[in-house]
């Protein structure tokens, strides 16, 4: 039967409010550090925006040759030949 523990709820919804309040926190902070602030965006106050020149180098794969022989060796008295 399950068993509803207040303390852990209690606990649970403390942590979560601790949480949601630091975000928010965060994102004012985060905010207030942009360099275009809001109500000159909704004025029409044309902002120069740099282009941004993106330069993606891929690395061609390895390839490994791995050379297959055939190796023989001796087990249980008898010869057993086998690739590798």
């Amino acid at each position: 039967m399950f068993v509803f523990d207040h303390a852990k709820t209690l606990k649970s919804c403390r942590n979560g409010i601790v949480v949601t309040v630091l975000g928010l926190g965060m994102i004012a902070g985060v905010a207030e550090a942009a360099p275009v602030s809001p109500s000159s965006l909704q004025e029409g106050i044309q902002t120069p925006i740099e282009k941004t020149v993106v330069v993606v180098h891929h690395r061609r794969p390895v390839v490994v040759h791995h050379r297959r022989r055939q190796v023989c060796w001796w087990s249980r008295g008898r010869r057993i030949c086998r690739w590798r």
